[in-house]
């Protein structure tokens, strides 16, 4: 297994290809590699080659991962990102980086080693690619959101505004699977309370959900359903400009 270590000030990649090493990268460089997907390489269950590598990530941290045919290949590569406890992919992509290359952007949802699966889309897909994995600056957000966790805050002067002069709000980041269910209320006695739910990083772009008084009174709530794996944006805000406290909640539903 070929492995990235990213953190915060240093990259250390310890992987072999064949016998080349790869030694140590900056936080701010691009990691890069090649590989050949065939001959003796490890096959899944579907009879389809592949090749492991592995990063070292904290909660919060994103990186953008690409796998892209190497000039004069035949390979069509699919990239998978495992999470540290192991089972399903978490995350998965065919041909974001333009046809036939894979490219995915992930935010850990926790601290661990991840798993970066390279492999071929089907069980003849072989040949020669090429591995980047690249860090990316962390989506703004209060804090990483855990499932059936009470979070307190406070709108006030300190607290960001949709538009001058315009209501409060802070935004919450949550990973979840794809079809995972979520229900998500903001309550407070101070102010008419107001829920959007975002892709993370497409918060200036249109809800995904959204909710005024589904709640009990002046008080929001609504159900979501991831349509991917991914990070999502809980952002916790009010109809009116006001000054005061709230309480974000977020439950799976069964």
């Amino acid at each position: 297994m070929k492995s990235f270590a990213l953190r915060a000030a240093i990259v250390t990649a310890g992987m072999m290809m064949g016998s080349a090493a790869i030694g140590q990268f900056t936080a701010d460089r691009v990691q890069n590699t090649n590989g050949f997907l065939g001959g003796s390489d490890a096959r899944d269950s579907d009879n389809r080659y592949y090749d492991e590598f592995t990063v070292q990530l904290s909660a919060g941290q994103r990186v953008r991962i690409s796998a892209s045919r190497s000039e004069g290949g035949n390979l069509d590569p699919y990239l998978e990102i495992y999470s540290p406890s192991g089972g399903n992919p978490i995350a998965t992509d065919d041909d974001s980086g333009g046809y036939p290359n894979a490219r995915l952007e992930f935010t850990a949802p926790g601290p661990g080693t991840y798993r970066i699966r390279v492999r071929g889309y089907s069980s003849s897909s072989t040949g020669p690619y090429d591995l980047v994995v690249e860090p990316l600056a962390i989506a703004r957000a209060e804090s990483a959101l855990q499932l059936n966790a009470v979070n307190q805050g406070r709108f006030d002067n300190s607290a960001p505004s949709l538009r001058p002069g315009g209501p409060h709000y802070r935004d919450y980041n949550i990973w979840l699977a794809a079809g995972e269910e979520i229900l998500v209320r903001l309550d407070s006695s101070d102010f008419d309370s107001y829920l959007y739910v975002y892709h993370a990083g497409a918060e200036s772009g249109t809800a995904l959900a959204s909710d005024d008084d589904g709640g009990t009174g002046l008080n929001s709530s609504l159900t979501f359903r991831a349509p991917r794996a991914g990070v999502y944006t809980i952002r916790a805000s009010q109809l009116a400009h006001r000054d005061g406290a709230y309480v974000l909640r977020m439950n799976r539903l069964q």
